[in-house]
C-alpha cells in the first residue's frame, strides 16, 4: 500500500510537471513572451497575487527541508520563476530519495528533514509559531482584499475575454500548486470528508483557503512548539514524540553526571508502566527517544540526563533502575537499547506480574 502510494505520487508529479512544461512551451510559441502590459489586466494581477501567496508555504517548506541556505535560495528562486515546474521537480526528487524503509511512511519522510532543525534552540524572543500565524493571517487578508477590490472594480472573472493564452497558462500553473497543497491537506486530515471539503475550498478560494488552513493548524499548536510540527498529521504519535524530543533537548541539562538538571523551571518525571513482557513496548519507545536525543546532543547522551526523577511500576522498576544506575564515573551504566535485550534474556525468570508488587 505504501509503495503504491509512493509510485502513484511520483507518477502524478512527474505528469503534472510535464503538463506545465508543455503548456509553457506552447504558450510561448503561440502568444510570445508574457512580459507585456496588455496582459496585466486586473484579474491577471489578482491571479498572480493568488499564485504567489500559494508559493509562500511551498517556499517556506523548501527552506526548511534544505540543509544549507545556498540550495534553499536556489530552489526558492526557481520556484518564484518557474512556478509549478519547480514544485513538481522538487517533490518528485524528494520521493525519489526515499529508501525502502522510508517508503513505509512516505509523507512523513518527504515532509520532514532527515536531520531535523529541532536541535536548534529558539533563542529569539518571538516564537516562530506566532510569526507564522501573523504572516499567513496577513497574506490571507491581502488576498481577500485583492479579491474584493477586483470584484468591485472589474466585475466577475467569469468572462470569455479574460481567458487569454497566458491567463490559461497561469491558471494551470496555479492549480498544479494547489494539487501539491491538496496532497498535504489530505495527509493531514483524519477524515476523508473534511479532506474533500478543504480541497474543494482550495480549488474555489485558492490562497485564502491555504492561509486559513495553515493558521488553523498553527492555532492548534503551543507557541513554544517547533514550527515543523505543523507539517505532520494531526494527533500523530510521531509528532508527539518529536515535540517531546524538542522540549527535552531545549532544556538546560546536566550531561556529565546523573545529578538532577539544575536551573530549570520545569520538573521532569519519567514514569514507566509495567505489565510483564508487555514492558518491552515501553523499552522500544525509550530506545527510540534516547536515539533521537543522541542525534541531537551526541552519542554519549543517556535518557536519565533529561529527567529529575525516573520511576516504574512492577517489572518496570527494573527498567528505571537500569536507566539510573551509575557506573564508576557516575554516568549511566546502561543505554535504553539495553532494556529490550534484558527483557528477552531474563523474562523467563521474572515472577508472575499478577502476583508481585515491586
Amino acid at each position: 500500500m505504501a509503495n503504491s502510494l509512493v509510485i502513484g505520487l511520483r507518477i502524478l508529479f512527474a505528469a503534472l510537471g510535464c503538463v506545465m512544461v508543455l503548456t509553457l512551451t506552447y504558450t510561448l510559441s503561440t502568444d510570445g513572451l508574457p512580459f507585456r502590459k496588455d496582459l496585466l489586466t486586473p484579474w491577471m494581477a489578482a491571479t498572480l497575487v493568488d499564485f504567489y501567496i500559494n508559493v509562500v508555504p511551498l517556499a517556506v517548506w523548501i527552506s526548511y527541508k534544505e540543509s544549507n541556505w545556498i540550495s534553499a535560495t536556489l530552489w526558492v528562486v526557481l520556484l518564484a520563476c518557474l512556478g509549478s515546474i519547480t514544485t513538481c521537480a522538487y517533490i518528485l526528487l524528494q520521493f525519489m530519495k526515499l529508501s525502502t524503509q522510508e517508503s513505509q511512511d512516505p509523507m512523513y519522510y518527504v515532509l520532514l528533514r532527515h536531520s531535523n532543525k529541532c536541535d536548534m534552540e529558539n533563542k529569539n524572543k518571538l516564537s516562530p509559531v506566532w510569526i507564522a500565524r501573523v504572516l499567513f493571517s496577513a497574506l490571507g487578508l491581502l488576498m481577500l482584499g485583492t479579491l474584493l477590490y477586483t470584484l468591485l472594480t472589474d466585475g466577475t472573472p467569469f468572462r470569455t475575454e479574460l481567458l487569454t493564452p497566458w491567463m490559461t497558462a497561469t491558471l494551470i500553473d496555479f492549480y498544479i500548486n494547489v494539487v501539491a497543497l491538496s496532497v498535504w491537506v489530505a495527509y493531514k486530515e483524519s477524515s476523508w470528508i473534511t479532506a474533500v471539503l478543504w480541497i474543494i475550498f482550495l480549488i474555489c478560494f485558492g490562497s485564502i483557503t491555504t492561509c486559513i488552513y495553515i493558521v488553523r493548524q498553527l492555532l492548534g499548536m503551543a507557541s513554544q512548539d517547533p514550527i515543523y510540527l505543523v507539517l505532520l498529521k494531526s494527533g500523530s504519535r510521531l509528532s508527539l514524540v518529536h515535540c517531546l524530543l524538542f522540549n527535552l533537548s531545549s532544556m538546560e541539562k546536566t550531561r556529565s553526571s546523573l545529578h538532577s538538571p539544575t536551573n530549570v523551571s520545569l520538573i521532569t518525571i519519567l514514569s514507566i508502566d509495567g505489565g510483564g513482557i508487555r514492558g518491552i513496548i515501553a523499552g522500544a519507545i525509550l530506545k527510540f527517544l534516547e536515539s533521537g536525543l543522541q542525534k541531537l546532543d551526541g552519542k554519549h547522551i543517556r535518557l536519565a540526563y533529561y529527567f529529575h526523577m525516573v520511576a516504574g511500576t512492577s517489572i518496570s522498576d527494573l527498567v528505571a533502575a537500569m536507566l539510573t544506575t551509575p557506573d564508576e564515573n557516575k554516568r549511566a551504566m546502561y543505554a535504553a537499547e539495553d532494556i529490550i535485550s534484558f527483557y528477552l534474556k531474563h523474562f523467563p525468570s521474572f515472577p508472575n506480574p499478577g502476583a508481585v508488587n515491586c
